[in-house]
């Protein structure tokens, strides 16, 4: 969040967003009082960053002392009582390591598409830019993802812009209509 509101308000001291802890569909609210303000009074923050398999690999690298960073991970038995991890240590090609991240950001979106928000509200999805959309391709095929799949998956829903955000300065931003 605080990324997405320094890139988007321009470090702005007339902006204040304030995040909010709780059990409400927004995360932060936001405070502007620039002369032009724009549609965002609200925050939803999600990510791509931290799935199943990436506690599993953290899990097994607690464990082990190594993992591979990219590819299948395997448990077998429940959390508290696993009997094994495993991970294979092989090497991924990039265009496949992006289009689990592609499908990563159409899952996240698609879900929050489907859960109500206070209209006025900015979606923030967190994406892999080191990695998954570090090279030009890779952001334009999440910007085509973006213009093709997400934002008809969200026209009519009280989000008013999407933005994807990475740490490294992967930084797309679109008005939802």
């Amino acid at each position: 969040m605080a990324i997405f509101a320094y890139r988007y308000y321009k470090a702005s001291p007339q902006v204040i967003v304030r995040h909010v802890v709780g059990d409400q569909n927004y995360d932060g609210i936001v405070e502007d009082n620039r002369g032009t303000r724009d549609c965002i009074r609200y925050i939803e923050v999600t990510t791509t960053l931290k799935t199943y398999e990436d506690s599993l690999r953290m899990e097994l690298l607690n464990k082990q002392g190594h993992v591979a960073a990219y590819g299948p991970v395997k448990a077998l038995g429940p959390r508290h009582n696993r009997i094994s991890i495993t991970a294979d240590g092989i090497a991924r090609e990039h265009g496949s390591i992006r289009a689990d991240h592609l499908s990563l950001v159409h899952n996240v979106v698609d879900r929050k598409s489907k859960n109500e928000y206070n209209a006025q509200t900015a979606l923030v999805v967190a994406v892999d830019d080191s990695v998954a959309f570090r090279n030009p391709d890779d952001v334009r095929a999440l910007d085509d993802l973006a213009k093709t799949t997400l934002l008809p998956l969200l026209s009519g829903s009280n989000f008013c812009l999407l933005a994807l955000e990475g740490s490294v300065g992967l930084n797309l931003v679109y008005a939802i209509r």
